[in-house]
């Protein structure tokens, strides 16, 4: 056997012919074909649907955020600046999951609904040694069912300002003597009425601690 051969048998050994490497073209331009389409399908669905998306996702971050903080309230100590309060559109008090700081820790917070300018309202968070955060913007005309606002339950009504009036009793086991009873210091639920977008929403979140600071032996002893 002489080397041209052998060398002409390796050659085409090695190779691929022309019918191969036109298949590998055919399949190769089909599964691309397929890939831009669904790739451009794609697209299609989320320039169409990305304004809604991103409206959910935005309205579950505000959603996890305001649920966050309002869950971590706890009770002050009576004589505590920091004793829970609200209005119709602010919430001052402590908190054991700040949006910044340490987790974990009461840390003084403050809740606003206010106007960022003439035509948008915006749901900032403030904590004690950390930045504002605005939780949410939106136009003020876009709140067609009233206004903005913070609303407390008490277990039976609503509330727009917190706390309620103490509460008068009369305890018929101490002699009839009229004793005043302080009205717990947290809410059961703390909500929010806002808008995202053109749409409006509610955001309800629940205390889970105590709903009063637990009271001193003194004051036991001491309260008439």
């Amino acid at each position: 056997m002489t080397t041209l051969s052998i060398t002409s048998r390796h050659n085409r050994q090695g190779g691929f012919s022309l019918l191969e490497v036109l298949v590998v073209l055919v399949i190769v331009g089909f599964v691309s074909a397929a890939l831009v389409q669904a790739l451009s399908q794609v697209l299609s669905v989320r320039t169409r649907l990305g304004p809604f998306i991103d409206r959910s996702e935005d309205t579950a971050r505000v959603g996890e955020w305001y649920r966050r903080v309002i869950s971590g309230v706890v009770p002050a100590p009576k004589d505590s600046i920091y004793v829970f309060r609200g209005t119709s559109n602010e919430i001052i008090g402590l908190t054991l999951s700040p949006l910044t700081g340490a987790v974990g820790m009461p840390t003084p917070f403050r809740m606003v609904i206010e106007n960022e300018s003439t035509d948008l309202t915006v749901l900032r968070s403030y904590a004690e040694g950390g930045p504002a955060l605005a939780l949410a913007r939106w136009p003020v005309t876009s709140m067609k069912n009233g206004a903005a606002r913070f609303l407390f339950f008490d277990g039976t009504n609503w509330s727009d300002h917190w706390p309620l009036e103490e509460i008068t009793r009369n305890n018929q086991q101490s002699f009839g003597i009229v004793q005043r009873e302080d009205p717990p210091q947290l809410p059961k639920l703390i909500r929010v009425d806002l808008a995202m977008g053109p749409e409006e929403f509610v955001l309800v979140g629940a205390p889970r601690g105590p709903v009063s600071p637990q009271p001193k032996l003194s004051d036991i002893f001491t309260r008439r």
